[in-house]
């Protein structure tokens, strides 16, 4: 009897699906007189990335991760997926469909989630 081979190796990146944007870029450091200089095209992705977010702070702890995203989605996802970033105990960051969703969040409310109040 033939002993069973060994699994292939695994590897996570295709295992997790995790695609070629991820990946983290070496930019190399541009100094003027001493102060450091950010590329334009570093500034313009980092931009677009929080364009549409908003931050969210609880007054108190807040409901699950679970709870929090099916709340925002049924609240403020008429114009598509909002994405929830729970950045620590009591923060939030809310990456909403368009400009025009993330404007509405901002004038409307006030805001409670599972009967905590939200800051937005």
């Amino acid at each position: 009897m033939a002993a069973p081979a060994n699994p292939p190796p695994v590897n996570w990146a295709q295992l997790f699906g995790v695609g070629k944007d991820n990946r983290l870029r070496y930019v190399a450091p541009t100094l003027d007189k001493g102060d450091l200089v950010i590329p334009q095209a570093v500034q313009d992705e980092g931009a677009a990335r929080w364009r549409n977010s908003l931050m969210g702070q609880f007054l108190a702890k807040p409901p699950s991760l679970f709870k929090i995203c099916r709340w925002a989605q049924r609240f403020w996802g008429r114009d598509g997926k909002v994405l929830v970033t729970l950045l620590g105990d009591l923060l939030i960051m809310f990456h909403l469909p368009n400009s025009d969703s993330c404007n509405w969040v901002f004038e409307n409310g006030p805001w409670h989630c599972e009967g905590n109040p939200l800051f937005v």
